[in-house]
């Protein structure tokens, strides 16, 4: 059964930091496995954050929430000043994880979840809302609307297939958003409901529903592969694109990046084709139909998107990894790192597109052990890209370096970059973490301050301001002024 948790006070395992130009810090768990994976700022400045945890009784602020299955998700929502309003969590049998968060012009809440088996016990997962039931033997992927008081308003099952995989929502005029795929291709058909309609398994999956989960349409990228989109982002003007990823349709085997692998993606007759293990793809659409379709990259090489976000001039950032080199037009980026290194060699791209998907620049990070990670990204004001993710042992961006996070071996760090429009970096910080650290979320309020979440192993120090807790794995939430 659902619970619905109200905040109460109790004294609590976390660690709150503040500081005295308003920037605050917030850490959450304890001794059991914690992390936050997806956030959202409300038109009121709220902050949501979403995660999940595997403790018997875990806290977050002034609330203790307790385990039910092997793993449970929740959500948090806090003011602009850190100060917790309440919690949500969802969880009955199996393992119930949250994908992805966002939130409408009236403050309501769309997260988007996966109900799954138990590896470890092979409970099958299972989940009452009222009078429905969510069932998860394989892994279920399903939203829940909840308002802006912690209320569940409906729930949508998205998928009746084992390995629909749906990664992102986003809110837009009265509509939602729903963008994933499948790792997996065979004959099967899965469907929405018994109304609905139906997709394919192994295609990349672009859902449109109502705000109410009636669905509106079913945006089909065609052509031989297997596929995902990774990201969704609407301009004011309605324009929605797309980033994801192709990969190579045939048996994959050791190493996985098969470089003679081919494969295609096609949209209204149009098809692109792909050489290697994975492409990475922008899409754009207008008016409910697909506009443009662009493979990032032309080299034959493996590499992904991560990301897409735009300014307010309408030229595009993508980000992603790629492995060996990566080509963008005209600009030839080479990575450092010796290609048997690692299966999935993760060198860092960023690269700025015009409106007409004309590569206009080209970085790429230098250094380290090609094991770094892009989570999340945003155009602030001052039309600067703000990039967060994480880092392995040791990492460059143009003249900023950021050295070992600690001796021991596997441990990682958080970074933040900015930079410019003309593609130069302007400033690259990261954490003093005692054992490791990942932001995973960056988002700004309008004074220009961030909004930035993640974990932290231990206790660690971000931008002055101290957090984390001495054992466990654990979550925080902070804001943080970077320019000061």
């Amino acid at each position: 059964m659902h619970k619905l948790f109200i905040p109460f006070l109790l004294i609590v395992l976390s660690c709150d930091s503040n500081h005295k130009n308003g920037n605050w810090i917030k850490t959450f768990g304890g001794s059991s496995l914690t992390k936050i994976v997806a956030q959202s700022i409300d038109k009121e400045g709220n902050i949501i954050v979403g995660g999940t945890y595997t403790g018997v009784e875990t806290q977050f602020g002034n609330t203790t929430l307790s385990l039910d299955g092997s793993m449970n998700a929740f959500l948090l929502k806090f003011d602009s000043f850190g100060d917790q309003i309440w919690s949500v969590k969802f969880g009955q049998n199996g393992i119930v994880s949250i994908q992805d968060i966002d939130t409408d012009e009236h403050g309501n809440i769309y997260a988007l979840l996966e109900l799954s088996k138990s590896p470890l016990t092979g409970e099958e997962g299972e989940m009452n809302f009222n009078n429905s039931t969510i069932k998860g033997n394989g892994r279920t992927p399903f939203i829940v609307k909840i308002s802006k008081i912690g209320k569940i308003e409906w729930v949508q099952e998205l998928s009746n297939y084992n390995y629909a995989k749906f990664n992102i929502v986003k809110v837009w005029n009265e509509n939602l958003y729903v963008g994933g795929g499948s790792d997996r291709v065979d004959e099967f058909i899965s469907k929405l409901s018994d109304s609905g309609p139906t997709f394919l398994s192994g295609k990349a999956i672009f859902l449109k529903f109502d705000l109410n989960a009636k669905i509106q349409k079913n945006y089909i990228l065609d052509g031989n592969y297997l596929g995902e989109i990774t990201d969704i982002e609407i301009s004011k003007e309605g324009k929605i694109y797309l980033s994801g990823n192709a990969y190579c349709p045939e048996k994959l085997t050791f190493p996985f990046d098969q470089d003679e692998c081919l494969g295609n993606i096609a949209i209204d007759g149009k098809q692109l084709i792909f050489k290697g293990y994975s492409n990475g793809f922008i899409a754009k659409i207008e008016n409910d139909k697909f506009f443009d379709l662009k493979l990032i990259g032309n080299d034959y090489k493996s590499h992904t998107t991560r990301g897409i976000t735009f300014d307010k001039n309408s030229n595009l950032y993508i980000t992603g990894s790629y492995k060996g080199k990566i080509q963008l037009g005209n600009i030839i980026l080479n990575s450092d790192k010796n290609e048997s290194y690692r299966i999935k060699n993760n060198t860092i791209y960023f690269t700025k597109l015009d409106s007409s998907f004309n590569y206009v620049w080209g970085l790429t990070t230098k250094g380290g052990s090609g094991s770094d990670y892009i989570w999340d990204m945003l155009v602030n004001n001052n039309n600067q890209l703000v990039v967060a993710g994480d880092y392995f042992e040791q990492v460059n961006f143009g003249e900023f370096s950021l050295g070992k996070v600690t001796e021991e071996v596997g441990k990682r760090g958080i970074f933040i970059a900015v930079i410019d429009s003309n593609g130069k970096y302007q400033r690259v910080i990261s954490d003093n973490s005692e054992y490791g650290s990942r932001a995973i979320n960056v988002d700004t309020l309008n004074d220009g301050s961030f909004i930035i979440s993640g974990g932290v192993d231990g206790k660690s120090n971000l931008n002055g301001i101290k957090f984390g807790l001495s054992k466990g794995r654990n979550t925080f939430v902070s804001r943080i002024s970077l320019f000061d």
